[in-house]
């Protein structure tokens, strides 16, 4: 669609970042400037989006039907989800479904006649906006309701709703729902309806989750009422990459993430490079990360042995007795990172290990463990043969320090959602 110069003008209706709404300007009321050439307005949106002022960038969209139609694709490129404020864009008349088959066209029939900015023509505009989604990041799961009629919309649906999907993040709270949800049956494992939909409707190459972190005083207490639904979360996962019952993203994930890792189970994608991002200790009252070393000793946290369990059983859970242990390994790896973070440790080790051990001698403890352990375990499970273990060595990986995540371009504790005890519900 060739886009014409935009200027200040008019009433109109139209949406906001964070969903449909009307928004009506008096007709007396007009701002009425000389046009500016769309590569001028797009610099100035690029410009916005960098500095992180999206909502300035919403308010530019909304000043005419112009610049709704030109820099939608720049708002929409990067959503967040969060509860209730995202219903508006979510919500989709099931009875339109067929609006998905030739979008393109279907959008410039509406705006060369002027009525996309009908009201008859909200689930037109979502749809517009949904396909231009390259990065999706969910806050908090959207309620029910909401998420039901998505998924119901998407099953009647002819094509994908999100077709520029590239990456899928979900953070503390949405992981936490997908730990506690009930499902209606349990013929099969099964995710919350938005995100079964989403899988059915999109094709992303990365997806991360992080955990929340409390201070490391906390850590045990946290892993008691968080235990209920771990393999849950690992079995909920694993179901959003293999669902053959409509699912499209085992054909598209190759990048798997997990962030402000402390005692949780680990889960692991097939066929994706799976990446671990382990968390280090965090102080109280100063709410303070400390990178293992001198500083973090003597500071409660997990044993050595109970990471060395974490990281054998991210590559065991892979590897289901039946299961084909050769096609399985295709595309699949392993690499931990700052996997020495937020374990008990002292300056010096001695006979008591239940103190801690020397923080120097993590990295080592671990690493041997798994050498152990894998090659005992591994074979005993029918469908993997022994010549496979170093073929599964070979796919794993350490790494001391930060790296930056390829999702969401996290660096270590940077943007982690820290929480107290007291306030989890």
């Amino acid at each position: 669609m060739s886009l014409p110069p935009c200027s200040l003008s008019s009433s109109f209706t139209t949406e906001s970042s964070h969903g449909p709404r009307d928004h009506q300007v008096d007709k007396k009321v007009q701002i009425q400037k000389d046009a500016l050439p769309v590569d001028i307005i797009l610099r100035i949106a690029h410009h916005l989006v960098d500095e992180e002022h999206v909502g300035t960038l919403s308010a530019v969209q909304r000043c005419s039907r112009d610049l709704y139609i030109t820099l939608s694709p720049l708002l929409y490129r990067r959503v967040d989800i969060r509860r209730t404020r995202s219903d508006s864009l979510l919500t989709l008349d099931a009875s339109l479904a067929s609006l998905t088959a030739d979008l393109d066209i279907k959008v410039e029939e509406a705006v060369r006649s002027g009525q996309l900015f009908s009201s008859s023509n909200a689930t037109l505009r979502r749809l517009d906006a949904l396909r231009h989604i390259r990065r999706l990041t969910l806050f908090q799961l959207p309620s029910d309701p909401i998420s039901t009629s998505f998924l119901t919309f998407i099953t009647k649906s002819s094509a994908l709703l999100l077709p520029n999907l590239e990456s899928v993040q979900i953070l503390p709270d949405a992981v936490d729902s997908i730990r506690t949800f009930i499902p209606g049956s349990y013929d099969r494992v099964r995710n919350p309806p938005f995100l079964e939909g989403l899988s059915k409707t999109s094709r992303p190459s990365r997806l991360c989750i992080a955990h929340r972190v409390v201070p490391s005083e906390e850590w045990e207490e946290h892993r008691e009422i968080s235990v209920l639904g771990q393999y849950q979360v690992v079995a909920r996962l694993t179901q959003l990459r293999d669902d053959d019952d409509g699912g499209l993203w085992s054909s598209s994930l190759r990048e798997f993430s997990v962030h402000d890792i402390v005692h949780q189970v680990l889960p692991s994608l097939q066929g994706c490079r799976n990446v671990y991002h382990f968390s280090s200790h965090l102080s109280s009252p100063s709410n303070k990360f400390l990178s293992p070393g001198p500083r973090s000793t003597y500071i409660p946290g997990p044993p050595w042995s109970y990471r060395a369990w974490q990281l054998g059983t991210a590559i065991k859970n892979l590897f289901p007795s039946g299961s084909d242990g050769k096609t399985v390994l295709k595309g699949t790896s392993w690499e931990f990172v700052n996997y020495d973070g937020h374990i008990l440790t002292k300056m010096v080790r001695d006979d008591d290990d239940d103190s801690g051990v020397g923080y120097d001698e993590v990295q080592d403890l671990v690493q041997d463990a798994v050498k152990a352990g894998l090659p005992q375990d591994l074979p005993m499970r029918e469908g993997f043969g022994r010549e496979l273990v170093g073929e599964v060595f070979d796919k794993i990986g350490y790494v001391a320090g930060d790296r930056k995540c390829a999702c969401c371009a996290r660096i270590g504790n940077d943007r982690t959602t820290i929480t107290r005890i007291r306030d989890i519900t």
